[in-house]
């Protein structure tokens, strides 16, 4: 019964809580995330992800034994779409290049 009696104290006091904080700017939904296409090792060792470092995306590689980051290539001009481990120690990028003619 005391969980019941919580579990309404609690809905209740976010039913009258209030607005929440301000809202977030419109240039904010428009953002890169700092990082993305996080892919796990098979074994487990090592996280290969694509930062975005001064607008620039980086394929990097965290090590959890180590717990160091390694940037492996900047990307430059390309659009990073996702990786992939083949193996543990092999990642493949897949990435795209849009020309206009």
């Amino acid at each position: 019964m005391k969980l019941a009696s919580a579990a309404f104290a609690f809905i209740v006091a976010i039913a009258f809580s209030g607005p929440a904080s301000a809202k977030p700017p419109l240039s904010a939904f428009g953002e890169q995330p700092a990082i993305r296409a996080a892919e796990l090792s098979p074994d487990g060792s090592r996280l290969a992800f694509i930062a975005s470092i001064n607008d620039q995306d980086v394929l990097s590689i965290y090590d959890f034994a180590t717990r160091t980051t390694k940037r492996i290539v900047r990307i430059g001009d390309l659009h990073a779409r996702t990786l992939q481990f083949i193996g543990d120690n092999h990642v493949v990028l897949i990435a795209s290049k849009v020309t206009r003619t």
